[in-house]
């Protein structure tokens, strides 16, 4: 009996201790005195999800919800460069060849020169005031020297361009003096009033220097006071007497712009 008596012992040790715990958690826990405990949360079940409401979902995060969000700017088209402004004013020099239809057995030529001002107010217009002068042999074989103010009107497509198109209209003011060819004949000054239409092209090697060619087309009527007692032209044949004249007039010249 005395060695049976120890596990004795350890067996009614062991048949208190599931009792002891459970006495344990049914008791309620209290709080030392100066203490203060956080009552426990019961364990709730998540709530069911209300008709036509969805249940709210665990949010996850990552390590890149911490990075500093990126701003994406939307694409803005930037304007087409201003185009670059045209210069206002140019000056040049040009050489012209009158194309008349001389009397027969008349030989020789005119030739002329002349200075020009431009002012371009716009881009496509131009206006242009000009003096030149010719010298050379006329229609009926007479010596003449001429000196003509002009006001031109030019229209170009663009003067951006490198080659461009160009149309000039205007009216001129001239004077000639005039050489018979007959001897017997006295010099004669004659004043014209008259019109010029053609057209052209400019070649631009830069911004300030452009090289010009114009096709150009008169007429022109004589204003003076002996137009009526001494006219110009005389038709041997018929004896029928005209002020009147036109002409044609191939020109070429260069303009600096400023």
């Amino acid at each position: 009996m005395t060695v049976l008596k120890p596990f004795a012992v350890l067996l009614g040790l062991s048949g208190l201790a599931p009792s002891t715990a459970l006495a344990q958690q049914s008791e309620p826990q209290t709080c030392p005195p100066g203490w203060y405990c956080e009552p426990a949360q019961p364990h709730s079940e998540p709530s069911a999800p209300i008709d036509g409401i969805a249940a709210p979902q665990a949010v996850s995060r990552s390590v890149q919800d911490d990075a500093p969000a990126r701003i994406r700017l939307p694409k803005v088209a930037l304007p087409p460069p201003r185009p670059k402004p045209w210069r206002l004013f140019g000056a040049g020099a040009r050489v012209a060849l009158p194309l008349l239809d001389r009397r027969a057995g008349a030989d020789g030529g005119a030739l002329g020169a002349g200075l020009s001002f431009r002012y371009r107010p716009t881009r496509v217009l131009a206006l242009e005031a000009a003096l030149d002068g010719f010298r050379g042999t006329g229609y009926q074989g007479d010596f003449r020297s001429e000196a003509a103010s002009s006001v031109s009107v030019l229209l170009t497509p663009d003067v951006r361009r490198t080659l461009r198109p160009m149309v000039l209209a205007g009216a001129f003011v001239g004077a000639a003096s005039v050489e018979p060819a007959e001897s017997t004949l006295t010099n004669r000054k004659y004043t014209y009033l008259g019109m010029l239409l053609g057209f052209g092209l400019e070649f631009s090697l830069s911004g300030r220097v452009a090289f010009h060619s114009e096709l150009l087309g008169f007429v022109r009527e004589r204003v003076d006071g002996e137009r009526n007692t001494q006219p110009e032209y005389v038709d041997p044949g018929t004896g029928r007497t005209t002020n009147v004249s036109a002409g044609g007039l191939l020109r070429a010249g260069v303009v600096v712009h400023f």
